[in-house]
C-alpha cells in the first residue's frame, strides 16, 4: 500500500478540525464501504498493517501499534465494534 490520506482519515481529520459542527462527511454507502475495507485489513493477531515501508523493524512495530489504535478508534466511532465489557 502507498502512504497517503485515505477517505476515512480525511473524514476523521475534518471532523476533528470542525469539532463535529458542519464537518464534511462521506455518503453513507461510501463510508460503509471504507469501514468494511478497514475491518477486512485486520490481521490474524488482531493488529492492522502499516501502509508504508517504515524503515526498520522497531519503527514498523511502533507504527503498526499506532495504525491499530487508529483503526479501532474509527471502527468504534462508527459503531463497528462490539463492546465486550458490556456483555
Amino acid at each position: 500500500m502507498a502512504f497517503g490520506l485515505d477517505a476515512l482519515a480525511a473524514v476523521a481529520a475534518a471532523a476533528e478540525h470542525h469539532r463535529g459542527a458542519c464537518a464534511p462527511t462521506l455518503p453513507r454507502d461510501e463510508l460503509d464501504r471504507h469501514l468494511d475495507a478497514l475491518r477486512s485489513e485486520q490481521q490474524r493477531d488482531g493488529g492492522w498493517p502499516t501502509r508504508w515501508d517504515s524503515g526498520s523493524a522497531t519503527s514498523h512495530l511502533e507504527w503498526r501499534g499506532y495504525m491499530t489504535l487508529e483503526a479501532l478508534g474509527l471502527l468504534r466511532e462508527h459503531g463497528r465494534l462490539v463492546d465486550l465489557a458490556a456483555s
